[in-house]
């Protein structure tokens, strides 16, 4: 399946829920594709068609009665609120644009997951204004989406982060050479493997990309409840230490204007880095773990006190 093949009419239709400010709401034509629902005014040109993102449904038929009441009850509000996207194919891809006045995306079909750009409008009214600018003709909106690709880098950016893997956007905005980045992740898996209690869960070490104003590459330990709640407060110091020397040596800068993820529901998704899978950790990995981090700190000026602190970490 591609994007042009929703530009169709749509089998399931659907009426919507009346409202206090819109006490007539239309029925609509709708299909659930690509992670997102799909849907347009019953026997609207089908080039017309529009996104509520992040939420897909059951392809059993008739639909339970459950679900259909929860799907109207949805898609009512998306439309009442103008909280859906207008869906704009690119010319020269497979990927496909989702705009609406106060947000912008860029879709891939071989990833759940968009990538935002930078774009409002600024109507003097809402409502009917607004509603005409999303029900503009397909011409006009290619002619518009080509006209924004020239003019925002912000567009260009999200296309080429909208083809990336998950595993790929967690580095989009590191700026740092390949073996660089990797050393800097040695270490930090060895740093958070030292870290972990027998049979106890993996904790997330995160860094938040607008939450957290970094200029660079840095392990939240002191931000993280688990540090705070159930280590010792002399493991938490020694790993602090050692999280320092690493920030200071391997200082790797990050742009976060280079990262664009957003969740599936449309919200800006925070950037968390590194979460490790430590399911496997034993008594044999972490000898290795202090090892790497010894070598690592034989040529620092503070040696004699970070390696007491891996000391700490080792007990």
């Amino acid at each position: 399946m591609t994007i042009q093949d929703l530009f169709e009419p749509f089998e399931d239709d659907l009426q919507l829920q009346s409202t206090p400010r819109f006490p007539t709401l239309p029925i609509i034509e709708w299909r659930s594709a690509f992670g997102d629902f799909f849907f347009r005014i019953k026997g609207a040109n089908p080039q017309i068609l529009w996104c509520d993102l992040g939420y897909t449904v059951t392809p059993k038929r008739p639909l339970p009665p459950a679900r259909q009441t929860t799907l109207t009850k949805r898609v009512s509000r998306a439309f009442a609120g103008r909280t859906f996207f207008r869906v704009v194919p690119f010319a020269d891809s497979d990927e496909w644009a989702l705009v609406r006045p106060k947000r912008a995306l860029v879709k891939s079909p071989h990833q759940p997951n968009g990538a935002w750009w930078e774009w409002n409008a600024k109507f003097p009214t809402w409502g009917k204004t607004q509603m005409q600018w999303l029900s503009q003709d397909s011409d006009w909106f290619k002619r518009w989406l080509n006209d924004q690709q020239s003019k925002h880098e912000s567009l260009r950016s999200a296309r080429e982060v909208a083809r990336l893997s998950d595993e790929e956007r967690k580095w989009a905005p590191v700026i740092a050479p390949v073996e660089v980045r990797q050393q800097w992740e040695q270490l930090a898996r060895a740093l958070q493997l030292l870290t972990v209690a027998p049979n106890q869960s993996p904790h997330q070490w995160e860094i938040a990309g607008k939450q957290v104003q970094r200029k660079v590459l840095c392990l939240s330990i002191d931000a993280n409840p688990y540090f705070q709640n159930q280590l010792p407060k002399c493991i938490l110091s020694a790993a602090l230490k050692l999280r320092d020397e690493l920030t200071a040596r391997f200082a790797i800068p990050v742009d976060f204007s280079r990262w664009r993820g957003i969740e599936p529901n449309g919200d800006q998704q925070f950037y968390v880095f590194p979460l490790f899978d430590l399911s496997m950790d034993s008594i044999h990995e972490k000898m290795e773990a202090a090892l790497l981090w010894r070598d690592f700190l034989a040529g620092s000026s503070r040696r004699t006190e970070l390696e007491a602190a891996l000391n700490e970490l080792m007990q």
